[in-house]
Formats: C-alpha cells, structure tokens, sequence
C-alpha cells in the first residue's frame, strides 16, 4: 500500500473511531461520495423534523515539498516530502435552526477532537495541519435548511517518491 493511501485509510479510521463514540453527532463517514447521496440518506436516514447529518472524506491533490535536504534528483534514496491534501465535508439538515446550529457545532467539535488527538494518524503522517473551514453555500429554494462546511486538511508525507 502507498504511503498516500495509508494516509488517507489511518485519516477515515480516526474519523470512523469518532463516528462510533455515542457522545457525539457525528454519522460512518463516507469517502469521495457526491453530494447527492447526501441527499439521499437524509430522505432515508431521517426526516425533515428529525433532520440528517453527512460525513464526507475527499481526495484531494498534492503538493510536493522537494527532495530532502541534501539530496539530489538524481539520488534514488532520497526521500521526498509532500503535502497530501484531503477536505472533511460535514452537512446538517434540520428544519429547527437552533437544533440545527447545535448539531453542527457537536459535529464540529467532534471533528476537531478526532483529528487533534492524533496529528500522526497512527505514524501514517508526519503532521497533519487542519486548515481554515469553508462554510458552504447550500440555501437552495425548496431545499431542506442545511448547514455545511468544507474542512480543508494538509497530511505532510515522506516518501521515497510522490506516489507514495
């Protein structure tokens, strides 16, 4: 397995952890899973007093870092650092805007307690960087009333190439 999958598999691990602890809102999160099933859980999972909740993993590209210090391009041991990129996307929908607000504050929390407990990932990584949050825009007309944020997150790699 490359070192960029294993990445991604210890990131969903620590998510899926916090996911099953009962304290806390968060839902099995997904990965690479388009919006619209989104939608979909929620018409099945819940319903529009109850509301639904969404936990997204996506893969994202990289960036590389450069050869380590001391190294050449053309030594074939050197090892290379890079930035492996991923975005955490968390949706609520829920008709009550104070029980909505709640939820997606739990779920915020949970997140941020799942990745800072471990900026490792179980040595997956050698930091992972949690980058400022984008809320998304998601007031549609006849569109249940959700909350949603993109969580932009940096795992920092060394590899003895770039795929991993």
């Amino acid at each position: 397995m490359t070192k960029v999958e294993a990445a991604y598999q210890a990131l969903m691990a620590r998510l899926t952890t916090a996911a099953e602890d009962s304290a806390n809102p968060l839902p099995e999160p997904k990965r690479n899973e388009p919006l619209v099933n989104a939608f979909t859980s929620f018409e099945g999972g819940g319903n529009q007093v109850d509301g639904g909740v969404f936990l997204n993993v996506f893969d994202q590209d990289g960036d590389p870092l450069g050869i380590e210090s001391g190294a050449s391009d053309e030594d074939e041991h050197a090892d290379h650092e890079f930035y492996q990129n991923a975005q955490i996307e968390w949706i609520v929908e829920h008709n009550k805007n104070d029980e909505r607000e709640a939820l997606f504050d739990a779920g915020m929390e949970a997140i941020a307690a799942a990745l800072q407990a471990d900026r490792f990932l179980g040595g997956a990584v050698d930091d992972l960087e949690i980058q400022m949050p984008r809320r998304a825009n998601l007031a549609l007309s006849g569109a249940p009333k959700i909350k949603a944020v993109i969580i932009p997150l940096r795992m920092l790699l060394t590899a003895k190439s770039y795929i991993g």
